[in-house]
């Protein structure tokens, strides 16, 4: 009769076993499945938000707005925008923010020269720790306005003092775009009135990292008659930087965009490009930046190409200035107006563009963005920035964030109580990945597993648990990998299912413990026919249930004990059938018991 019990044990544990690797696969093909539909869903748009949209202006009366955004080399970033009568008039305010999006400091005033009006920002970051804000300026060069700049601290105290930059003073020098370079230096560019002999032309100064003239200003396009007007600059890989602009009538059809590239001191390398392929109606608002593969993007929009009002358009160059592939559609949603792009290169071969776009949110403009492979192949849909819909939102600035995170900034309409004020919200990069691809496949292996799993207990066998364990063990490590955090969630799913395996297996030990103490203290009494019995009776049931699992394709050893180790109350898969239990895995959390088991009732009539 020991051997008997001791049998009985063994088969206890080995249930448990069983049992507890199950609830284990189940918890985690359940959170896995959970795992890989969200990661599927933030791969669907390319992006998903960080935390919530954040204000960035502190002080609210008025206009916060035209906003400026640059990425810190200690992870952090800045942002800039003109605020009216905060101080005396329109002035430049910027603020430092932690990779998180919170404050760091509190807000601090830009530009020292305050008499007049100071308008529309651009900040960059620079190699030596610091970074550069430059603005407009009215009449403080003594000629309407001008182009000034000062140097930051990383912790926003000012280095140095404020600079002039234009030297050209004649008329309005407006609307200034910095770049760092890669030798330390940075470089302005500018429209000017009247300079270039007809009406507004574009014009550049490079500058030393101390704030220092670096050689003289130079004329940037080539064509001079009408207007160009609106530059952007980006730096290149090859010491060269990029300038472009829209110029009117040039292409034949109202405003084009064209381009030009410097050498680092500031000569022209070829000849200015024309930089859209479709001439009709405008194209206007260039933004350039370049990429990682030593290549530069320059996107724009461009009137009814779209079918409807402005779209965004875009167009990959060579590091020469030629075109590689055509020109492309940005935005997905076309109705009405999107307008005014703002472009960033992030890392992993990618690149990002935000603009405006008009009616989408279902209140007047919102701020929309797509992510793109870096051959201008879209990744993902496109996706909405803003959160706050009222009213607008617009004038959209983007910095690239460490670990394929970025920043977008925008001006939003009575947001904050009063006017205009300037907003921001951090995302993150979904990067597509091998290891998403196998959570993918994963996932459909899991739901074959389940479905196997779901008809009887007992198809849990050594192979099929080995590969079900695999899968899970293959999904649960990319999930992981890409979420972090959910990992707690698993990790409590499968303890919860090992709790409720550890009662039973409490249960069926007590109870175990208990017919040991009464056969312990009957044995002495039985004779050899008892023993005889009890044996008989337990290779007849064994022999019963065995062939009974043979005609199931069942072939473990132990389908049957002769006596009891599971606690009264627990119901077998059949039970659970005729009582009509529809759970996934075919038992409720009170059904344990795998077919061929028995109930103590049933032992006693056997």
């Amino acid at each position: 009769s020991n051997e008997i019990f001791n049998k009985a044990e063994k088969e206890a544990i080995e249930l448990t076993k069983k049992e507890e690797a199950l609830a284990t696969q189940k918890g985690g093909q359940r959170e896995a499945a959970n795992e890989i539909a969200h990661l599927l869903k933030r791969q669907a748009t390319g992006a998903t938000k960080i935390g919530s949209e954040f204000q960035i202006n502190t002080y609210t009366t008025g206009n916060q707005e035209n906003p400026s955004v640059a990425r810190l080399s200690a992870g952090q970033f800045v942002v800039t925008w003109q605020s009216s009568n905060q101080g005396n008039g329109d002035e430049i305010y910027g603020q430092l923010f932690n990779a998180d999006g919170t404050k760091s400091g509190s807000e601090f005033l830009v530009n020292t020269y305050t008499n007049t009006e100071q308008h529309y920002p651009s900040i960059a970051s620079l190699s030596n720790d610091k970074f550069v804000v430059t603005w407009q300026s009215w009449n403080q060069d003594g000629s309407y306005s001008g182009i000034y700049g000062q140097l930051f601290n990383t912790d926003g105290t000012k280095n140095g003092s404020e600079f002039q930059i234009n030297t050209y003073t004649t008329f309005d020098q407006i609307s200034p775009s910095v770049a760092s370079l890669s030798d330390g230096k940075f470089i302005v560019t500018w429209q000017s009135d009247g300079q270039d002999g007809n009406n507004y032309g574009v014009y550049g100064q490079i500058l030393n990292a101390d704030g220092t003239k670096s050689g003289l200003e130079f004329w940037v396009n080539s064509y001079t008659i009408g207007r160009q007007l609106r530059p952007s600059v980006a730096s290149l890989s090859n010491n060269k930087f990029i300038i472009t602009w829209h110029s009117e009538n040039q292409d034949g059809s109202g405003w084009g965009v064209y381009g030009q590239i410097f050498n680092g001191d500031g000569t022209k390398s070829g000849l200015e490009f024309l930089v859209n392929a479709n001439t009709r109606d405008n194209q206007a608002e260039p933004s350039v930046v370049s990429l990682s593969n030593n290549k530069f993007i320059i996107t724009w929009h461009s009137e009814n190409q779209d079918g409807s009002g402005y779209g965004i358009f875009g167009q990959i160059f060579n590091v020469d200035g030629t075109k590689s592939g055509s020109e492309f559609q940005i935005n997905t949603y076309t109705a009405s107006s999107q307008n005014v792009p703002s472009v960033v290169s992030l890392n992993d071969n990618k690149f990002v563009v935000t603009w405006q776009s008009d009616g989408q949110d279902g209140n007047n403009y919102g701020v929309y963005g797509q992510i793109f492979n870096v051959d201008g192949a879209k990744s993902g849909s496109e996706f909405q920035i803003n959160t706050y819909t009222t009213g607008r939102q617009q004038n959209p600035s983007i910095a690239s964030l460490n670990d394929n995170k970025f920043v977008v900034t925008w001006q939003s309409d009575g947001q904050d109580g009063n006017n205009y004020g300037v907003y921001g919200q951090i995302f993150e990069a979904i990067i597509p990945t091998s290891s998403t691809t196998s959570s993918s496949t994963s996932s459909t292996t899991l739901s074959s597993t389940s479905s196997t799993t779901s008809s009887s207990i007992s198809s849990s066998s050594s192979s099929s648990t080995r590969t079900s364990s695999s899968t899970s063990s293959s999904s649960l490590t990319s999930a992981n990998a890409a979420t972090g955090p959910r990992s707690s969630s698993l990790l409590w799913g499968i303890l919860s299912g090992g709790g409720a395996l550890c009662l039973y297996l409490v249960g069926g030990i007590i109870y175990i413990l208990r017919r040991r103490k009464k056969y312990s203290h009957d044995e002495t009494g039985r004779n050899k026919s008892d023993s005889s019995q009890v044996s008989d009776t337990f290779e007849l049931g064994k022999q019963e249930n065995m062939s009974s699992s043979a005609s199931r394709g069942d072939t473990s050893e132990y389908r049957f004990t002769p006596d009891v180790v599971v606690p009264l109350g627990y119901r077998t898969p059949d039970e659970v059938k005729q009582g009509g239990d529809t759970s996934e895995y075919g038992f409720t959390p009170d059904v344990v018991v795998p077919l061929g088991y028995r109930t103590p009732d049933e032992v006693k009539q056997v």
